[in-house]
């Protein structure tokens, strides 16, 4: 993690990213991350459904 987070502070230095994380399964890595960084970021979540109630595809 402490190396992924110096890669984005030296690619985003200067900037405010948005971090967009796909729930559910992007919340703690996501929530780990932004905790290691030194620089303001925005960040918010996109919950994906592909067949709404149902669990077949209507084509």
């Amino acid at each position: 993690m402490d190396r992924l987070a110096a890669e984005l502070q030296r690619d985003y230095r200067g900037l405010n990213p948005l971090f967009l994380g796909v729930l559910k399964g992007s919340f703690v890595f996501l929530s780990d991350l932004v905790r290691c960084l030194n620089f303001p970021v925005e960040v918010d979540f996109i919950q994906c459904a592909s067949y709404d109630d149902a669990t077949t595809t209507s084509g």
